[in-house]
């Protein structure tokens, strides 16, 4: 589907409203309109381009806020981690993604900064749930 296609999927109020649009299609692409018109046809709306739009902006809202709740977990395990282990590395449980990087880090809070999210929840895994990071 193109976006002038794409266009023609949802209503307006007048034509500044489908001109805005069209320019925020452009700028943002069409798969996560294409989602919001979908969703409301199996609602069994008319997607309007108010009501797409709004959606869209409340679906980003939630998404930047997870973010930042998952940006301020992954803060969190660091610096638990790195606050028991830095000085003391023998009860750290390391994965092979930790010793690879370590290898050229050196220090543990360093390494764990070049961890991924993913990496990083893997190391707290094999580590159990027992809470002693």
């Amino acid at each position: 589907m193109t976006p002038k296609k794409l266009l023609y999927e949802m209503t307006y109020v007048n034509e500044k409203q489908r001109a805005e649009a069209e320019k925020y299609i452009a700028l943002k692409g069409i798969v996560q309109y294409r989602r919001v018109i979908e969703f409301c046809r199996s609602q069994g709306e008319i997607p309007t381009y108010t009501k797409v739009s709004s959606m869209y902006r409340y679906d980003k809202r939630l998404r930047d806020t997870l973010y930042i709740y998952l940006a301020t977990a992954e803060e969190f395990m660091r610096a638990c981690i790195g606050n028991q282990f830095e000085d003391n590395e023998s009860g750290l449980m390391k994965t092979s993604k930790f010793i690879a990087k370590q290898r050229q880090y050196q220090s543990v809070s360093l390494t764990l900064e070049q961890l991924t999210l993913g990496a990083l929840i893997d190391m707290v895994l094999s580590k159990g749930l027992d809470n002693s990071y």
